[in-house]
């Protein structure tokens, strides 16, 4: 009898621990959102004017798809909490990229996406293509090139850098400038006018 009542004590407080855990589960904060969160190491420093700009970064992923006609596409994410509705509409979002030319890791004069360039392979006549995507909390870097420059690019990546600008509309009004005079300056240009190191 007492073999039978200890069971059914162990029984009801193991029934209860795990109800407790649950419990305790369904209370606790849920995670912030995956796309509110800067992944590790990569910081986002605001400028004099209220603006966000990044250091360079080396992306840490990188996933590649099959586009048609023998074409890979390369991808990495970079999230961003500033990058609301507001951002997307009327605020200037640019990104720079170096570390671009697979065949010589020298040439880091900063780039602004998108852009193209031609490796200087024998046969490479398809241009690796630079494009990136804003969205809701965050931006999404491609390359485009051929199947035959994959391996190139492969070999590059960990020179490939890129640094991103996120300027709201109270920053442009306070500037006296719009969003499309910010992309049509050069890289040194934007860096002296946002006051952060190059």
């Amino acid at each position: 009898m007492k073999r039978a009542l200890f069971s059914s004590a162990l029984v009801a407080l193991l029934f209860s621990a795990c109800s407790k855990s649950d419990a305790v589960a369904e209370m606790a904060p849920a995670p912030e959102n995956a796309q509110n969160q800067q992944p590790a190491g990569n910081t986002v420093e605001t400028t004099q004017n209220g603006s966000w700009v990044t250091g360079w970064e080396n992306p840490s992923t990188w996933s590649k798809t099959a586009g048609n006609d023998n074409v890979s596409i390369f991808n990495t994410p970079r999230n961003f909490k500033q990058l609301d509705q507001t951002m997307l509409n009327r605020g200037a979002i640019m990104v720079f990229a170096r570390g671009y030319n697979f065949a010589d890791v020298n040439m880091n004069t900063p780039l602004g996406v998108p852009f193209h360039f031609y490796l200087p392979y024998e046969r490479m006549n398809f241009p690796v293509f630079w494009r990136y995507v804003a969205k809701m909390y965050g931006i999404d870097l491609n390359l485009e090139m051929h199947n035959d420059q994959s391996k190139y690019f492969i070999g590059a990546q960990p020179n490939v850098q890129l640094r991103y600008f996120l300027v709201p509309p109270e920053a442009l009004a306070r500037m006296n400038m719009t969003a499309d005079d910010l992309r049509q300056m050069s890289y040194t240009n934007l860096v002296n006018l946002l006051q952060v190191a190059p």
